[in-house]
């Protein structure tokens, strides 16, 4: 799944390759990890409350690892991925 920040509306935004939507999620969770002291230099643009987001956040199920990338390549990244099974 991929996360980032809408603009429209303000809220934090995902997709998971088949569903996507804009204020569905936790958006108090996303921004916590946003102003990470560690994810702040790191100069990716996932949306603020004033410009659409450049990059996404990945999440990946089977690891729980982050990766950060931009837009296109996340959407191509999550349409390709599939949850773990059990």
């Amino acid at each position: 799944m991929s996360v980032w920040w809408e603009a429209c509306g303000d809220e934090s935004g995902f997709d998971d390759g088949a569903w996507g939507g804009c204020g569905l999620t936790d958006g108090h969770r996303l921004l916590t990890f946003l102003r990470r002291p560690d994810v702040t230099g790191c100069g990716l643009h996932v949306g603020n409350s004033d410009e659409p987001a450049r990059d996404r956040l990945v999440l990946d199920a089977a690891t729980g690892a982050v990766y950060a990338g931009p837009w296109r390549e996340a959407r191509l990244a999550v349409i390709g991925q599939a949850l773990p099974a059990g």
